[in-house]
C-alpha cells in the first residue's frame, strides 16, 4: 500500500512508483531512436541525423534553426535536454526566430551532448529543425519533417547521477525500399569520467535475422546494468546486403547520487 494525496493505494506493479515520481531523485527515462537509411556494411548510430552521430570534446552545440523558412514554426519553442561542458544536466528552451525560421538562434547554454529535442507546441513540422554548431557545418540533433521530436538511441548520463538500464531493444522496420533481412545492433558505453581511458566499450549485441518474425528483439537485464555519471550510452546498427530502416532504444532508471549513496 502507498499513500497518494491522503489515499491508500495498492499497486500490483511496484515499478509504477518510479514513473509516478514517488521516489525523490529517481526518474524513469525512455530513449527511442530511428535511422531510416542505415547503410549496408557500415556501422551507424540509430539516430535521426541518419549518419554517424558526432560527440564533440567541447560544447559545440550552440544554436538552432530550420533548413527552410516555415511560417507555422516561426516563434515556436523548442525544448532541448542535454549536458553542458561540465556534464551538468541542462534543460532549456530555444525560440525559433519569429520572422525567418532559418535564422540561427543561439541557445543560452552551449551543450556538450544532447539527449532530446522536441517542439513544445502541438506542431508537426514541414521542414527540419536542427541543433548545430556556430558555423552550421554539423548537426547534432534534428527533428525530421512530419515529427515533433528528435529520435536518437543515445543518452548522456549527467554528472551527479547513475543510470540503471532495465532493458534495450532493436527493431527492423520493413518497407519496399529499405528491407535488409539481417541487421546487427550494438549497445555501447563510453565512460568520460575516467579520462585516462575513455574508450568506447561494447556492452552486448543483438542480430535480427530473416526468419525472425516481427523483426524485434528485446534484452532484459537482471540485475539492471549500471552506467556511471559522464557516460555516453549509444546503440548502433549495421545492415547486411542492403540498406535498412531501423529503430532501437532502452529504458533507464536515473538516480541522483547525493540522495542514494552507494559503495
Amino acid at each position: 500500500m502507498i499513500d497518494v494525496r491522503g489515499k491508500s493505494i495498492s499497486l500490483d506493479d511496484p515499478k509504477l512508483l518510479i514513473p509516478m515520481g514517488l521516489f525523490e531523485g529517481v526518474s524513469a527515462i525512455h530513449v527511442f531512436g530511428r535511422n531510416r537509411n542505415c547503410a549496408d556494411a557500415a556501422e551507424e548510430n540509430v539516430y535521426s541525423v541518419e549518419n554517424a552521430a558526432t560527440f564533440p570534446a567541447t560544447a559545440l552545440m550552440t544554436s538552432i534553426s530550420q533548413t527552410t523558412d516555415a511560417a507555422d514554426v516561426r516563434g515556436e519553442n523548442v525544448i532541448i535536454e542535454g549536458v553542458d561542458v561540465n556534464w551538468n544536466a541542462v534543460t532549456q528552451t530555444g525560440i525559433i526566430d519569429a520572422s525567418d525560421s532559418t535564422v540561427k538562434v543561439v541557445l543560452g547554454t552551449a551543450l556538450l551532448r544532447v539527449n532530446s529535442m522536441r517542439m513544445s507546441a502541438d506542431t508537426v513540422i514541414a521542414t527540419t529543425v536542427r541543433l548545430h554548431n556556430v558555423g552550421e557545418t554539423t548537426d547534432y540533433a534534428i527533428i525530421l519533417v512530419g515529427e515533433e521530436r528528435s529520435t536518437q538511441a543515445h543518452y548522456a548520463v549527467p554528472l551527479g547521477f547513475t543510470a540503471y538500464m532495465t532493458n534495450w531493444w532493436a527493431h527492423r522496420n520493413l518497407s519496399a525500399i529499405v528491407a535488409a533481412d539481417v541487421v546487427d545492433f550494438q549497445l555501447y558505453e563510453q565512460d568520460w569520467a575516467h579520462a585516462d581511458d575513455p574508450r568506447r566499450q561494447l556492452v552486448e549485441s543483438l542480430q535480427i535475422e530473416p526468419l525472425h518474425e516481427g523483426g524485434i528483439l528485446r534484452r532484459k537485464f537482471s540485475p539492471y546494468r549500471k552506467f556511471g555519471p559522464q557516460t555516453d550510452i549509444t546503440i548502433t546498427a549495421s545492415a547486411v546486403s542492403t540498406v535498412a530502416d531501423v529503430s532501437a532504444g532502452f529504458d533507464l532508471i536515473l538516480v541522483k547520487d547525493s540522495l542514494y549513496a552507494t559503495a
